[in-house]
């Protein structure tokens, strides 16, 4: 009762008082009057217990997650539901923390630190670790297990890691993934100089296996450990973005990028299946190259005064009675003949050398930085794309489109 003499309520409680923001509150326990006090920042008291409730339901289906004492306490003795909430005093933003921290000091509640320790030794409530707690980890048979992957067949290495998942190397990621201490001596021992590379990106493709929370914490202390080493993790497959001119390229651009990577597997990182995928798009269409009245628009401005366009419509268009003072006509209506006009304009427009090399000779690039690959070896790419080139221009059976438009490229 001390606490509710010193808050100052009001002779009666609104809702308005329970409403507003920026104030400090408690959680009394309606038995025994032990209380938890909090501070809400920028919502109300309502909004600010949808968090503690979230949380305790995490608790309740044992979920790895951290949880204050309090609610470790509330959960042992399923007491949860039977506090109130009540309002204490309301202050600004920026002086919330200390009116918390003066409220908390002078009344010492039950349920907040460190008053609450006596609590959790009572009932043997300890510190929250993920993982499991073990001596000093060990580093056995690295470089033995790496040659013994590399002599076997795919089949024979996905078998030999579904065993190894349950064995030193999974219980060596475990450990890495936990936040105790065998974190840091894991973390140490992958560091020095007697821990074999190969055996790291080996332990990066088992970390694949791991489920959350160990996978992603173990891949983010490996690649500081891979980045300690002078190297880094292997990048995510993105795939390139090719200009594709038809179905019999395709074919060729995936078997010619398939041998490159099978020649050159020395140079990407150890066990790790390589890949290079690519993805076909879209080459100019005419609307693109007709519809250019945005890029005029863009540099406009109200002082530039637009000049008529109109005689130079055809006679026969300029004759017409209309209800504009403009001209405003289709154009395969001025110009019949042209059978460009009656074409849609979403269709494609076949791409020029100069476009057609640029454009993959950069996304081909973009994909030997991201693998750390020599730039020597785009030259080997820059030929292979004229031999495609060079066929696809004797090809007899070519597109309309492409026939049609061969006027209009994307230089």
């Amino acid at each position: 009762m001390t606490i509710f003499q010193h808050a100052q309520f009001p002779y009666r409680l609104t809702w308005t008082w329970w409403t507003q923001t920026s104030l400090v509150y408690m959680r009394m326990d309606l038995i025994t009057a032990d209380c938890y006090i909090e501070g809400a920042t920028e919502h109300s008291v309502f909004h600010r217990e949808q968090s503690p409730v979230r949380k305790y339901r995490q608790l309740c289906n044992q979920q790895l997650a951290y949880f204050e004492p309090a609610l470790e306490i509330w959960f042992h003795l399923n007491n949860f539901y039977q506090f109130a909430c009540f309002p204490l005093q309301h202050t600004n933003s920026d002086q919330l923390s200390a009116l918390e921290t003066a409220f908390q000091t002078t009344y010492r509640p039950q349920y907040n630190w460190p008053w609450i320790s006596s609590l959790l030794k009572k009932f043997h409530i300890v510190k929250q670790s993920f993982g499991p707690v073990f001596t000093k980890p060990f580093l056995d048979r690295s470089r033995k297990f790496c040659r013994r992957y590399r002599k076997r067949t795919p089949t024979e290495q996905i078998c030999l890691l579904g065993r190894r998942l349950h064995t030193s190397e999974a219980n060596l990621l475990t450990r890495l993934g936990s936040d105790t201490i065998e974190k840091f001596h894991v973390s140490k021992l992958l560091r020095i100089t007697q821990t074999d590379v190969n055996y790291l990106f080996l332990l990066w493709r088992l970390s694949h296996h791991l489920g959350e929370p160990f996978r992603t914490r173990s891949q983010s202390q490996l690649r500081l450990i891979l980045q300690f080493k002078g190297t880094g993790p292997p990048p995510p497959n993105v795939p390139m973005r090719l200009q594709i001119l038809s179905d019999s390229m395709h074919d060729q651009i995936k078997r010619w990028l398939l041998g490159f990577t099978f020649h050159h597997a020395v140079q990407f990182p150890p066990f790790h299946k390589v890949r290079a995928p690519f993805v076909r798009i879209r080459n100019c269409t005419l609307g693109q190259v007709f519809f250019t009245f945005r890029s005029t628009l863009t540099w406009w401005t109200p002082d530039d005064g637009p000049q008529c366009q109109c005689h130079l419509f055809p006679i026969a268009i300029q004759q017409r009675p209309r209800k504009t003072e403009h001209i405003s006509v289709f154009a395969h209506e001025c110009y019949p003949d042209e059978s460009i006009f009656h074409e849609h304009m979403a269709e494609e427009i076949a791409a020029s050398w100069t476009s057609f090399l640029h454009h993959n000779t950069y996304q081909f690039e973009q994909w030997l930085i991201r693998w750390k690959l020599p730039h020597s070896l785009i030259q080997y790419w820059q030929d292979f794309l004229r031999t495609l080139w060079d066929e696809f221009k004797k090809t007899p059976h070519r597109d309309k489109v492409k026939d049609i438009f061969g006027t209009f490229n994307t230089n």
